[in-house]
């Protein structure tokens, strides 16, 4: 699959109206490493107007996901535990028309997935309802070539569909080196390209 079909099938996912008045089917990418799922989800999004928000969580605790556990004295004129809302959900809340993009989502220790079930289905943080303009999309590498990868429980991977992400074709690869190696360094021709900024990523150029 080349990368002008993955954009335009993201586009319709991102732009697929939803029955509870919401937008976005969610969806999660598998590939290998290195093949640019996550540049390249990201760039889609930001092109057709969405920000982004990165959510890893391999790097955060189940509290980060669910919120966290605070006293609430005040709401029922008595003690209750509440849900201090975490940064990357009331940035969602903020944006309002954004993309929740869950990377490599199957690293997430099984501590974590339980708090996920919700987010995914609902769009529901501990208690802090989404916005109907937040998408859902998730990348994830296979389990044998995560760093720390798990299997996912059945009730998680059922949370959205599944789509394979292929290496980048001839074609992406030419487009690629065609752009940002267009002169080998110190060749007659380097300086030719010297304007060229070669720190560009491949989700750019493909």
């Amino acid at each position: 699959m080349d990368n002008a079909t993955r954009e335009l099938i993201m586009k319709a996912l991102l732009f697929t109206p939803t029955v509870d008045g919401g937008w976005g089917l969610p969806m999660t990418f598998w590939g290998e490493p290195g093949t640019g799922k996550s540049a390249i989800v990201v760039q889609a999004a930001t092109k057709f107007g969405l920000f982004p928000i990165v959510l890893a969580p391999n790097s955060r605790s189940p509290m980060d996901i669910l919120g966290l556990p605070t006293v609430d004295e005040e709401t029922y004129g008595m003690p209750v535990t509440s849900y201090a809302s975490p940064d990357w959900a009331m940035e969602c809340l903020k944006r309002e028309r954004c993309l929740l993009f869950i990377d490599e989502r199957n690293t997430a220790d099984p501590a974590l997935q339980a708090p996920m079930l919700r987010i995914l289905r609902d769009k529901v943080v501990g208690e802090l309802q989404l916005p109907g303009g937040v998408r859902m999309m998730s990348a994830c590498n296979p389990a044998d070539q995560a760093a720390n990868g798990w299997e996912e429980a059945p009730a998680l991977a059922n949370r959205s569909g599944h789509m394979e992400w292929g290496a980048p074709g001839v074609s992406d690869w030419a487009a690629y080196m065609s752009k940002c190696m267009t002169a080998v360094p110190g060749s007659k021709n380097a300086d030719k390209s010297a304007g060229v900024d070669l720190d560009v990523s491949i989700a750019e150029a493909i």
